[in-house]
């Protein structure tokens, strides 16, 4: 009876070892991984997190990751893919709602954007990005004023957001409030971001301004 119990004991010691030691072996591909995809070797970022998921296929930021490495190579589909393995394990995973509705905004489902980035703000109010890119969204529906309360909100959130004034800036042209355009133009430009010239020579036009 004692050789029997020593037997089991000796067996459950190796199945926790082997678990471990999976455990170390896909943690240590996930930081290859993310290694990988700093330096900007993306296929081998990918190759690493496939060989941390055939150990440990219930870690939501090796899809998250692998995700953001497919979006690099501007495969979307597989990054939206990864994304909602994700957001399957992890459903309030913040970061991979936002990746996920810019991956459908990249591919002009708009109306999927929304939603994902809806379900991030729900997630996490106090994220200016999410709000930045749902304005993006929502400009490309033509809900101008909905996209500008968008970077309006983001603005509020880090005033020194420069990319949501020139969005808002564009929002304000678009509704022919052009003193407002300018303004926001001339901040993004103290924050060090230039409107394009293009947009510039527009506003000019309609405004009847040079500056």
């Amino acid at each position: 009876m004692k050789k029997k119990a020593n037997i089991l004991i000796l067996f459950v010691t190796f199945l926790a070892v082997g678990n471990l030691y999976a455990q170390e072996t896909a943690e240590e591909h996930f930081k290859q991984g993310v290694i990988n995809y700093k330096s900007g070797n993306y296929d081998a970022a990918i190759a690493e997190y496939n060989a941390a998921i055939s150990i440990d296929s219930n870690h939501d930021a090796t899809y998250y990751n692998r995700g953001m490495a497919y979006a690099r190579k501007n495969d979307l589909n597989q990054a939206i893919s990864d994304y909602s393995k994700a957001i399957a394990i992890n459903p309030n995973y913040f970061e991979a709602y936002i990746n996920r509705g810019t991956a459908f905004f990249h591919k002009n489902n708009f109306e999927q954007s929304i939603a994902d980035l809806n379900k991030a703000i729900e997630i996490n109010p106090a994220k200016p990005d999410a709000y930045f890119y749902r304005g993006l969204a929502e400009g490309e529906e033509g809900n101008i004023d909905k996209a500008i309360a968008d970077y309006t909100k983001a603005i509020g959130i880090n005033p020194n957001y420069s990319e949501a004034f020139i969005a808002r800036s564009l929002g304000y042209f678009l509704r022919n409030e052009y003193d407002k355009s300018w303004e926001d133009v001339y901040k993004a430009e103290a924050l060090g971001l230039k409107a394009k010239p293009d947009f510039f020579d527009k506003l000019k036009k309609a405004s009847g301004r040079e500056k």
